[in-house]
């Protein structure tokens, strides 16, 4: 007899029997018993949740009887985690059910078919960070496009005057019509107020008048 238990906590165990595969086969179709056959059918409808939701409720429904659990109480307790391990110990309680000279093969099997799933496990949580990095990388570019790389140096700007700070800012020959003067034109008025020196070596002669 194989067991699981529910978010809840409760322990429901899962005995394989013919009066329980009598009321699994009426009530969902499914013959648990062809594990031993090639096409093995069965194995094929459980990988479906809501069968094998109905096919556990079927087989545990006179324990819920007894504890007052309804099949709503009893679907509401589950989630990913709870279905994998109630699948396994179905399966487990399947293949204990077979003729002896069976049950050795399908249990090595069922086995290494187990330990194929925890290595492809393990082999995607080695994966996470690389596959992380990825999608990240692709976000970036479905979102900034090619220069994703180059944008946050880029997007750098003087908090003063709103400008990138890799862009240039204005020529000093700015246009006087915003009520500025040139630079270089007041460099040029300056030179032209300016009193000339005299040479060296002379001095500068004032005419009198009389």
């Amino acid at each position: 007899m194989h067991s699981f238990k529910d978010n809840a906590g409760r322990e429901w165990f899962l005995k394989g029997d013919y009066l329980t595969y009598d009321r699994v086969r009426a009530a969902t179709g499914v013959k648990l018993y062809d594990i031993t056959t090639e096409e093995r059918a069965s194995l094929t409808q459980l990988a479906d949740p809501l069968t094998l939701g109905a096919v556990l409720w079927t087989m545990i429904e006179p324990q819920a009887v007894e504890r007052g659990v309804t099949p709503e109480g009893f679907y509401g307790a589950f989630d990913g985690t709870v279905a994998h391990e109630a699948h396994d110990a179905l399966v487990s309680e399947m293949i204990f059910f077979c003729h002896p000279n069976q049950r050795a093969y399908l249990e090595l099997a069922y086995r290494k078919v187990r330990e194929a799933e925890a290595k492809a496990v393990s082999q995607v949580e080695r994966m996470l960070p690389a596959m992380e990095r990825e999608v990240d990388q692709m976000i970036d570019r479905l979102t900034y496009g090619d220069s994703a790389t180059s944008w946050p140096a880029s997007s750098a700007s003087d908090p003063t005057t709103g400008h990138s700070a890799n862009c240039s800012g204005p020529s000093p020959a700015a246009s006087a019509t915003n009520g500025t003067i040139r630079p270089h034109s007041s460099r040029r008025l300056r030179k032209s107020t300016a009193t000339p020196r005299s040479g060296r070596g002379h001095t500068t002669q004032t005419k009198s008048t009389q």
